[in-house]
């Protein structure tokens, strides 16, 4: 039996958001946004999809924001599990600090993204954070994870619920990704992106899947 087994982190955008309806706006953490009538019904199609494809988890870890929130609440129900998530802060979206709620085309001047082009995944907006910076907390979370099954056999099973930039994030660092890849949308709402471990090492099997398109779970 080895130390640390092997794992699979199904990790989750959450559905779509009052905020994702406002692509002109900064959002950022928006902690607040709410689902929208449309994610409502996409979170309840994904406990749909999680349970055809027998997603059975050891683990659920969510971010606090609220949508996050909601969206692991309607698709636990419709899967019938009755685990509660643990709720970590290290799953936030990138925040934008003073600049979110505001107008991308009033933010995003020539000066401004000429610095923000120089300084690449260390830039951060007045209060916000880095790229870099939400590398970090996400890498401190997942050292953390093997040791919470030390012991345990065959292979665990995390489903998660966060954000599109912050699983871009985490994905790109594992994968090399330059900071424009990181930025490139490839996790729509409700999508699933799949981090592995096994032998001391995370990896990622895919970034940004429909659950409509996943295979059932063979473990």
């Amino acid at each position: 039996m080895s130390e640390h087994p092997q794992i699979e982190f199904y990790m989750v955008r959450h559905a779509e958001s009052s905020h994702n309806l406002r692509p002109q706006v900064i959002n950022g953490q928006s902690l607040h946004a709410a689902l929208s009538p449309e994610g409502v019904v996409q979170a309840a199609e994904l406990g749909e999809h999680l349970k055809r494809i027998d997603i059975n988890p050891d683990l659920i870890l969510a971010s606090p924001a609220r949508r996050c929130r909601q969206t692991a609440n309607l698709a636990l129900k419709v899967m019938g599990c009755d685990m509660e998530p643990v709720f970590d802060e290290r799953l936030l979206e990138l925040s934008q600090g003073e600049w979110e709620g505001r107008l991308r085309e009033e933010i995003y001047t020539e000066a401004t993204v000429a610095r923000i082009r120089a300084e690449q995944m260390d830039f951060s907006a007045p209060g916000g954070q880095s790229v870099n910076k939400v590398a970090n907390q996400q890498q401190e979370l997942f050292d953390e994870l093997p040791g919470r099954f030390n012991g345990a056999e065959g292979t665990k099973v995390i489903l998660g619920f966060g954000h599109g930039l912050a699983t871009r994030i985490r994905a790109g660092k594992l994968l090399n990704w330059t900071m424009d890849e990181m930025r490139c949308d490839i996790t729509p709402n409700t999508s699933l992106t799949l981090f592995t471990y096994d032998s001391g090492d995370w990896g990622v099997e895919y970034v940004g899947k429909p659950a409509s398109e996943l295979d059932v779970v063979q473990l």
